[in-house]
């Protein structure tokens, strides 16, 4: 029968009079450290030392829950978050390796900032990836090794047939598309009508919202505390709505025509309104709907506008506007005053040709849809790439979103088709 060999760890704790609070260091002593046993492998080290082998002990660290599973798009940048559950002076210790499905490894870059480590990497291979993350003494931390789920780029859904969930103006044709990040990860789809649907990233029918008053929903934009605004073909004036889509207050009644693209700067609480029958940007404040000016005069030169169709706001409070009869996309400061055309007019990749959809993504890039093709710009206009592919079907793309951020997804409302494309990109 083979020896058992049985290793007690003792813990010794003075107190005074006080068991719970020993009890609690205990507890928190193996609650943030990590023991691993190495037993001794050769005669030689059982001869030479006391004892069967040693114990190595190091502060636990942890991989945030967010970031045990994740899945990302194929060669795009990502990082995972570590935390220290205790103090230690022994930092930038942590090693992460990345393996791919055929077991080879990818570089990955470790950065510890204030007890949190980032660890970033890149996976250019589709499939199932592996993150090892180890401390100084080679110990796992909690939550390695991390699953990497790699998606393909491109075009991953397209819902059909949003007409059958509608009950109101059953042949408009879908407008716009809103993520709805901050709720539960899902889509709301407009479609001149009182009706919005609403699907998961997957493209999967969740449920049907009627608002309550007449309207017909063009575009739609989220404020936070489940408020929206959404500009109405109805009754030409874009609309603030709760949580239960019932009206709380109306903008640009007997002003605006034909109210399109919409956004809102938080910090200023300005709202922004394109509307294609004017040649400018009206501005109105968010807390009580009185009219603040214009930007943008009727003409081509830079600075003017000829029906505009989308407007939206990036981290720095500087305003993107699809001039769309102009065939560019033109940012303003703050001021309302012209920074640069942003990106400018063709047909080629690179360039607009009749823009009519635009949103800033998380690294503060800017998604423009137009003519047919859908396209991804940096916060300087620099053109990185195009998302989809000649042949996705993309006709007369409209309100476009992002609606996840790991993997990026981006939804497209395809107005000629009267179906919503769903790209990772």
């Amino acid at each position: 029968m083979k020896n058992k060999i049985k290793l007690l760890i003792v813990i010794s704790i003075t107190t005074i009079g006080n068991e719970v609070a020993a009890d609690e260091l205990v507890k928190s002593f193996t609650q943030t450290r990590i023991t691993k046993f190495i037993p001794s492998l050769s005669i030689v080290e059982l001869m030479n030392h006391e004892g069967v082998g040693k114990l190595i002990t190091s502060v636990a660290h942890k991989v945030k829950t967010e970031d045990e599973n994740i899945s990302v798009t194929k060669g795009h940048s990502f990082s995972v978050k570590v935390s220290s559950l205790a103090e230690s002076a022994d930092v930038d210790k942590l090693t992460a390796t990345l393996k791919n499905p055929l077991g080879e490894k990818s570089v990955t870059e470790v950065v510890h900032r204030k007890e949190v480590y980032t660890i970033t990497g890149r996976c250019n291979l589709e499939g199932e990836w592996h993150m090892d993350i180890t401390d100084g003494n080679m110990l796992h931390v909690i939550g390695s090794p991390v699953s990497v789920k790699v998606e393909p780029l491109g075009l991953v859904h397209t819902i059909y047939n949003i007409s059958k969930y509608k009950k109101h103006r059953k042949l408009a044709k879908v407008s716009d598309v809103v993520g709805l990040l901050d709720t539960d990860g899902c889509m709301l789809v407009s479609s001149y009508s009182k009706d919005l649907i609403k699907f998961d990233q997957s493209g999967n029918f969740v449920s049907k919202i009627q608002i309550p008053q007449n309207v017909k929903v063009n575009c739609m934009h989220q404020i936070g505390n489940g408020h929206m605004v959404y500009s109405d073909g109805f009754n030409k004036c874009v609309i603030m709505c709760d949580n239960q889509h019932h009206e709380i207050r109306t903008f640009g009644k007997g002003v605006l025509q034909y109210p399109d693209g919409i956004t809102v700067n938080q910090k200023t609480s300005i709202l922004y309104v394109a509307d294609r029958e004017y040649p400018c940007v009206f501005k109105f404040n968010i807390d009580d709907g009185s009219l603040l000016g214009k930007i943008g005069s009727e003409g081509s030169e830079a600075g003017q506008m000829k029906g505009p169709t989308d407007v939206a706001v990036t981290k720095e409070g500087h305003l993107i506007v699809a001039d769309r009869d102009n065939s560019r996309i033109q940012m303003f400061d703050d001021n309302d005053k012209l920074v640069k055309i942003l990106v400018g007019s063709g047909e080629e990749d690179g360039q607009v040709f009749v823009p009519t959809g635009i949103t800033i993504d998380m690294d503060g890039n800017v998604i423009v849809s137009s003519n047919y093709k859908l396209q991804l710009f940096d916060q300087n206009g620099k053109f990185i790439k195009r998302i989809d592919n000649i042949d996705d079907g993309l006709n007369i793309p409209c309100g476009i979103a992002v609606i996840s951020e790991r993997p990026r997804k981006v939804a497209v409302a395809n107005h000629g088709a009267d179906n919503v494309k769903i790209f990772n990109y």
